[in-house]
């Protein structure tokens, strides 16, 4: 069975595009819109291998996300990866806790490597 990566991405194209991208390299993905969205899959029993987090999204933003993500026990191990133009973030990643960050505009074909590295490999 392949690892799961769960994308967080408010932009359809983005998100569309990271899906289809990690799914040719062999991940199952779910896709979702905002951090509500994410952390409602997340409480439903989906259990990723990573997340792939945009930071800035309506409703629930990546911050609000990670910091309920984190309060769960059973939920707080999932690696993080953020997605985004904050360039401050990138400067300090343990100011999210963060696994990896990866700045946008996305340099597309970098995604699937660091997935690999905070996910481990597609089966």
């Amino acid at each position: 069975m392949a690892p799961t990566v769960l994308v967080l991405e408010d932009e359809s194209g983005l998100r569309e595009v990271l899906g289809l991208m990690l799914e040719y390299s062999g991940y199952d993905v779910e896709a979702v819109r905002n951090g509500a969205e994410g952390l409602r899959r997340l409480r439903e029993g989906l259990r990723p291998a990573c997340v792939l987090l945009d930071l800035m999204m309506p409703i629930m933003d990546g911050p609000e996300f990670v910091r309920a993500m984190r309060a769960d026990a059973t939920l707080a191990s999932i690696p993080v990866v953020v997605l985004s133009g904050i360039t401050r973030m990138l400067d300090d990643p343990s100011s999210l806790g963060a696994a990896a960050y990866l700045e946008k505009p996305l340099d597309v074909p970098r995604v699937p490597d660091v997935v690999a590295e905070q996910c481990g490999p597609a089966r």
